[in-house]
């Protein structure tokens, strides 16, 4: 074979790759237009990873939009008579402090709770942790100083996910069960969460925090 017909045969080769790689990818392309709705939901779904027996004898509500999470304990605390909460979270809300009001998020969630009909006698108040991480120690922490088996966390749906990647292990290592619950967040919908400012920031926010705390921890 000349070098003519080497090159018309090496050009023939290079042709046919491309169109199977192009053929390839306008394929992937297609399905990926044709199933975009399912693929956009099973992200979103992904985020909410909690458990359909989420019973326990103590419940952890944890920091951050009280007002929803506050809601979801006392809709647990009227299912769950015998059940003690406590509320966590450290942070103070930067809109409050602008109107003189100092307070932390636990106090929130634990005043929403009362004005829900909660006993307070049933809601224990843990002013730390600003960060998922530091009230899955905090907790943990105290469920061995209090000898508790198993624990049940209450915190936003699309949390979910990062906060059973985080608790677990260090839940598992003590031999102490933990479960979850997830609060309905109006601002986050898996069903469409594309579409609406708020669900495209509350998605991705929450899937650089998963690898951030991948990463990390």
């Amino acid at each position: 074979m000349d070098n003519i017909e080497i090159v018309k045969s090496n050009r023939k080769f290079y042709q046919k790759k491309r169109w199977i790689i192009s053929s390839v990818v306008f394929l992937i392309m297609a399905l990926t237009f044709t199933n975009r709705f399912t693929i956009l939901k099973s992200i979103g779904y992904f985020l909410v990873a909690d458990d359909a027996t989420y019973h326990s004898p103590v419940y952890a509500v944890l920091g951050g939009n009280s007002a929803e999470r506050g809601r979801a304990a006392a809709w647990l605390a009227r299912q769950e008579s015998k059940s003690k909460f406590l509320v966590t979270g450290g942070n103070r809300p930067s809109q409050l402090a602008a109107v003189g009001i100092i307070t932390t998020e636990a106090q929130l969630t634990k005043q929403c709770m009362i004005h829900l009909g909660v006993d307070s006698l049933r809601i224990e108040k843990l002013e730390k942790g600003t960060s998922s991480k530091e009230e899955a120690d905090l907790l943990l922490d105290y469920c061995k100083k209090n000898n508790i088996p198993q624990i049940t966390i209450v915190s936003g749906q699309y949390h979910l996910r990062r906060l059973r990647r985080t608790f677990e292990p260090l839940f598992q290592s003590e031999q102490i069960k933990v479960k979850f619950f997830g609060a309905y967040e109006k601002d986050f919908n898996p069903e469409n969460w594309w579409t609406s400012e708020s669900g495209l920031i509350y998605t991705n926010n929450e899937y650089i925090k998963i690898l951030y705390y991948w990463l990390k921890y």
